[in-house]
C-alpha cells in the first residue's frame, strides 16, 4: 500500500501537492487523458503529445513543455515528499533533480492505469 490513494490522475496530482493554479497542472491532466486513449503518446512526447495539448489549449508546444517542466519542478520542491517518494521510489536521482517530463508522465500512467481501466469497465 502506498502513501497515496491512486484513484485518478487529478486526485493523485493534488495528493502529491501539485497546485491546480499552475498551467502545467492542466496540461499534465489533459496529456494523461490522451495517453490513456493511446499509450503510444509516451513514445512521441515532443512530436505528438505536446502538439496535441498545445492545439487544445491554443498555445505553443514550447509553452506546454516549459509549463509541465515548471509544474514538475514546483511539485518536487514544495509537494508531499512521502507521497512523491511512494510513487517514484529510487527512480529519481537526487543529484539530477526532478524527473524529465516523459519520466513523470510515464510514472503517472503506470500508477493510474489500473484505476482508469476499472473506471471504464465499471
Amino acid at each position: 500500500m502506498t502513501v497515496c490513494e491512486l484513484s485518478n490522475t487529478d486526485t493523485l496530482l493534488l495528493e502529491m501537492g501539485l497546485s491546480p493554479k499552475l498551467l502545467g497542472y492542466s496540461y499534465i491532466s489533459f496529456a494523461m487523458e490522451l495517453i490513456y486513449q493511446d499509450p503510444k503518446y509516451l513514445r512521441a512526447i515532443t512530436k505528438r503529445l505536446y502538439v496535441d495539448v498545445a492545439q487544445a489549449f491554443g498555445v505553443s508546444t514550447y509553452s506546454v513543455e516549459r509549463d509541465i517542466r515548471h509544474a514538475i519542478g514546483n511539485l518536487f520542491t514544495y509537494g508531499d515528499y512521502d507521497c512523491i517518494n511512494s510513487l517514484f521510489y529510487n527512480s529519481v536521482n537526487p543529484l539530477k533533480g526532478t524527473p524529465t517530463n516523459g519520466e513523470f508522465l510515464s510514472v503517472l500512467y503506470l500508477h493510474t492505469r489500473p484505476q482508469m481501466a476499472k473506471a471504464v469497465m465499471g
